[in-house]
């Protein structure tokens, strides 16, 4: 039993990060990628995945390690994912 509990609680725990907002945007970039894919353009499923994903750990990252990030972080976030695409 106390394995199984520290098993879940140090390997499993992403610090700043969550499961399914991680989960969520694993979705949300399938999606996107799933629609980029049947029209022909050059970003497919996994790419957009990656993308998504990315962006959400970078902008996680940022806001966990300054609080006064708002302004900043709208800055970051277009900027990335105008890079990405």
């Amino acid at each position: 039993m106390e394995l199984t509990q520290l098993f879940n609680s140090q390997l499993l725990d992403l610090g700043p990060f969550s499961w399914s907002a991680l989960g969520a945007c694993m979705l949300n970039g399938a999606l996107v990628g799933l629609e980029r894919q049947t029209r022909g353009k050059p970003v497919g499923i996994r790419t957009a995945i990656l993308i998504v994903s990315g962006t959400y750990l970078f902008m996680s990252m940022a806001v966990s390690l300054s609080p006064n990030t708002s302004i900043k972080l709208g800055f970051w976030d277009r900027s990335l994912l105008a890079l990405a695409f």
